[in-house]
């Protein structure tokens, strides 16, 4: 009596353990029937119950008249092995990584098969995002103008974020007090880069078919006077609906620095899940981006304006001025020389 309590409590515990397991246990037959499964299995499929008998397990998991060409159940029929394969489930548009491994009865014959199916989709995610990212960079490594650098950044936000919107201010240090209102130039129009005083809108399009266009409505300027004042934090994350958006999208926002430290714009994207962005690094890797490319701008800005006034400079100078190389090629001659042949 007491060995048959020991064995109907073990069994209980078996199957509670095999309940609690998350990933989705499948037992099949080699005729792949479905013979028993863990709860996750009703779970994660969305259905009340699992029927006991006369389920095919390609017709639960893949809607299938037949096992797929991957199968692995079908390998390890023919070789009695484990096999295992990365299985994309469109029904529930996720990845999962499964396994088939033997059943044997207590005379080591195949009897069957244990199938676990794991998800994986938030590891592919982050596979593609990375990829996403690293083809980015490599982009930005390339020689370009500010606009193709900004497509590149606005391609990389639509393959990261679903149905993304993303602004990038940039402001004159002594303005920071005092950021742009809420509207603002297309993409497409004339960017000013002399003065520091420019608002770069990425066109934004999404597979529902919206389209921005850099054409926003106006909205309150409180977060970009937040970011634009150090003693804030760096970033925000805004859950409040926001006029002119979609009700279910929302704020997330960075400080731009300078390479002195200072503040010189904000970048603001609207999306469905700043919780996600905030988990995932995934703006900060696209906000350190856009960072180097509009310090790169300035830097560039910088140069072009300091040989602007050393070449007016030079060419107001009265006294003659001369350069030549090592050999005595003569290689610069300030303009003054004409006033001076002409004495």
């Amino acid at each position: 009596m007491e060995s048959k309590t020991e064995l109907y409590q073990a069994r209980e515990e078996w199957e509670r353990t095999f309940d609690t397991v998350p990933d989705l246990i499948t037992i099949l037959d080699f005729k792949f029937n479905v013979l028993k499964t863990n709860n996750a299995v009703a779970k994660t499929l969305r259905v009340n119950k699992i029927p006991e008998k006369g389920l095919k397990c390609y017709a639960l998991f893949h809607d299938m008249a037949s096992p797929p060409s991957f199968c692995p159940l079908s390998k390890l029929i023919k070789d009695g092995r484990s096999h295992s394969a990365e299985v994309y489930i469109e029904r529930l548009n996720a990845y999962f990584y499964v396994s088939v491994s033997p059943l044997t009865d207590s005379a080591g014959q195949l009897i069957g098969a244990v199938h676990v199916a794991r998800d994986i989709s938030d590891c592919k995610l982050r596979e593609k995002q990375s990829e996403h990212l690293s083809s980015m960079r490599e982009k930005l490594l390339r020689s370009g103008t500010l606009d193709e650098k900004m497509k590149w950044i606005a391609d990389c936000m639509t393959s990261l974020f679903e149905k993304p919107m993303f602004r990038v201010w940039m402001v004159k240090e002594q303005d920071a007090d005092n950021p742009p209102p809420g509207q603002g130039q297309t993409a497409k129009a004339q960017v000013v880069v002399e003065d520091l005083s420019f608002m770069l809108i990425a066109d934004t399009c999404s597979s529902s078919g919206m389209e921005m266009n850099g054409n926003w409505p106006a909205f309150e300027t409180s977060c970009l006077d937040q970011l634009m004042t150090n003693d804030s934090p760096w970033k925000i994350f805004d859950i409040r609906k926001w006029k002119g958006m979609p009700d279910n999208f929302q704020l997330a926002g960075s400080r731009i620095l300078s390479n002195t430290g200072m503040p010189i714009g904000a970048f603001l994207l609207f999306v469905s899940d700043t919780i996600q962005i905030h988990k995932n690094n995934l703006m900060n890797s696209v906000v350190s981006a856009t960072t180097n490319v509009l310090r790169g701008e300035i830097s560039a800005n910088s140069l072009r304006r300091s040989e602007k006034r050393y070449r007016k400079l030079f060419e107001s100078l009265v006294d003659v001025y001369l350069r030549t190389d090592a050999s005595g090629i003569l290689k610069m001659l300030s303009p003054s020389i004409e006033q001076v042949q002409q004495l």
